[in-house]
């Protein structure tokens, strides 16, 4: 299915006007900046490409089944209004706004910036450790889901236990590996659009 634009008085140019549940199995291309709306819970089981703004408004729970933009395409920007679940990774050269709760579902979900602010302004589900890229080497890291965080330098002074991680300045890079005792799937590893964090925010399984 190709969509774009808002649909007809601004509805959306795929929309959900049911408080009952939708699903759209197929791969959805945006042709131009596009609005998605849906009053009951909505599921996208199929990518999602385009290199076009994409507006999610969502009252119900919105689920993304797949990928959202890729690598070499994506996404202008994306922002969703409500509650979603995310199976897939997210490519964009813009912003990503999360307005509502976000569940990390899948595994290995990115969610891809060129450098761009990813926004989470509702609760995020994580399993346990998140590691917050500051810019510039500082890192905050976090062993209670982000109940508490501390703040260090990468490859300077006290680190946390089992936490290895280094930045090159010529680079503005971060590398890292995963935390003592910890699964790859348990650590959240986030950075926005600051100085030297490469806008990368990604959840590893």
């Amino acid at each position: 299915m190709t969509l774009s634009g808002t649909g007809v008085s601004n509805s959306g140019a795929l929309y959900n006007s049911s408080t009952t549940a939708a699903i759209y199995a197929g791969p959805i291309t945006l042709a131009a900046d596009t609005t998605i709306k849906s009053t009951g819970a909505l599921t996208l089981n199929g990518a999602i490409t385009g290199a076009f703004e994409l507006s999610l408004t969502n009252t119900g729970l919105l689920t993304l089944g797949s990928t959202v933009g890729s690598l070499a395409t994506p996404l202008t920007s994306l922002s969703v209004s409500g509650a979603s679940n995310l199976y897939g990774s997210v490519w964009t050269s813009g912003a990503q706004s999360y307005s509502g709760d976000v569940v990390l579902a899948g595994s290995a979900i990115s969610l891809n910036t060129n450098n761009s602010d990813v926004t989470l302004s509702g609760n995020l589900s994580v399993l346990a450790g998140i590691i917050k890229f500051l810019g510039g080497g500082s890192y905050a890291y976090s062993y209670d889901a982000g109940a508490s965080y501390s703040t260090y330098t990468a490859s300077s002074g006290t680190q946390p236990a089992g936490v290895t991680i280094s930045y090159s300045i010529g680079t503005s890079t971060y590398t890292w590996t995963t935390p003592s005792g910890m699964s790859s799937a348990a650590v959240l590893v986030v950075a926005g659009g600051g100085a030297g964090s490469n806008g990368h925010y990604a959840v590893f399984a």
